[in-house]
């Protein structure tokens, strides 16, 4: 074919093909305003079920950490009769013979002007808040409440530093709430009051 001619042809053809092209890119087609519809709705979607995840997430991991905190609180209560007491007390006591600091002797309360600190007082509503609710008709007896103790120990500060250093990984019902020096010796073993929550 001749330049002339296929000139004359490109003319012809090319404004008709340049339409077909324009109206297959630009002219709108149901089936992709359809297809943009729905990716939007579920970009829409999915932007709301991730942080409806996360929330539900959370929720998850709170009401774990829930049940966690109740069953530690129920083994508090479960402690507070007089012989869960007595082995607790017996524990914490054992704990510190072991590390040669002897027992003086035991006494209930925390002493003259001694109060509990406002962190334990309301550990102890939690832990009187798990009592059995009576149903009607039944009557349910209370849990004994904790109590505090006044220990007098003997023992030399590096013994007592120990134990309580022991203590701190101990896991014991016994909460030690104060420790002080009452008298010094001269040999060393000097007399200490500790003030615990069993």
């Amino acid at each position: 074919m001749s330049s002339p001619a296929r000139d004359r042809l490109l003319r012809t053809l090319l404004p008709a093909l340049a339409l077909g092209v324009g109206y297959m890119f630009l002219a709108p087609r149901p089936d992709l305003i359809e297809l943009e519809e729905k990716l939007g709705e579920a970009r829409h979607s999915a932007s709301h079920a991730r942080p409806l995840a996360a929330v539900q997430r959370s929720e998850r991991r709170l009401q774990a950490r829930k049940r966690e905190l109740t069953r530690a609180l129920q083994a508090l209560a479960a402690g507070t009769d007089d012989a869960g007491r007595m082995k607790a007390l017996q524990e914490f006591v054992d704990l510190f013979e072991r590390h040669q600091v002897a027992l003086v002797d035991e006494t209930p309360g925390g002493g003259e002007g001694f109060s509990l600190p406002q962190g334990l007082r309301q550990l102890r509503e939690q832990v009187e808040a798990l009592q059995p609710r009576p149903r009607r008709g039944e009557v349910v007896a209370p849990l004994p409440s904790r109590q505090v103790w006044r220990l007098r120990v003997r023992g030399s500060y590096l013994s007592v530093l120990a134990a309580l250093e022991a203590l701190a990984e101990a896991d014991l019902v016994a909460i030690p709430l104060s420790v002080g020096l009452e008298q010094l010796d001269r040999s060393g073993l000097h007399a200490w009051a500790l003030v615990v929550w069993a």
